[in-house]
């Protein structure tokens, strides 16, 4: 998978392990005091949500065991796949967090970057500006073509 998939999801494609995704914030911000992804607004979240990885929680909160940052890192993963494939199996592993096998998820984080956020600004902004004003352009052009003929 690449990260133009991740960028386009389909509504087929969601399912519970996005709930599961959800409760991986939850327990982001309680055990690290902050949420995964910060920003000044909604989109800016976003787009570092889809850019790149949050923060290693253990880095926020050196208290925490790699037990429990391998289940949040586990919960938050981008594509969907490599989530928990059932609440079940997510709260078996918080209820018995010694049988948490640690794969070094948090050694493999990637933060997002300015390059990649700057692209996915870029293309916000030619759906929201450019696509409107050439269906305008491309509308107006035809109008005139089609009264032009009849005059």
């Amino acid at each position: 998978m690449n990260d133009g998939d991740l960028l386009r999801p389909r509504q087929r494609d969601i399912d519970a392990r996005a709930d599961l995704y959800a409760a991986g914030v939850v327990l982001f911000e309680l055990l690290a005091g902050r949420p995964p992804f910060e920003g000044d607004d909604p989109f800016v979240v976003a787009s570092a949500r889809t850019l790149g990885d949050p923060p290693a929680p253990r880095a926020l909160n050196p208290r925490l065991s790699p037990q429990a940052e391998e289940i949040v890192l586990r919960a938050l993963r981008r594509a969907p796949a490599e989530r928990y494939p059932t609440a079940a199996v997510m709260r078996a592993e918080l209820e018995h967090p010694d049988r948490v096998v640690v794969s070094g998820l948090s050694a493999r984080l990637r933060p997002p970057t300015r390059a990649r956020r700057a692209l996915r600004l870029l293309r916000y902004w030619t759906l929201v500006c450019v696509v409107p004003l050439a269906t305008q352009v491309g509308l107006f052009w035809l109008l005139w073509r089609h009264f032009s003929r009849k005059a």
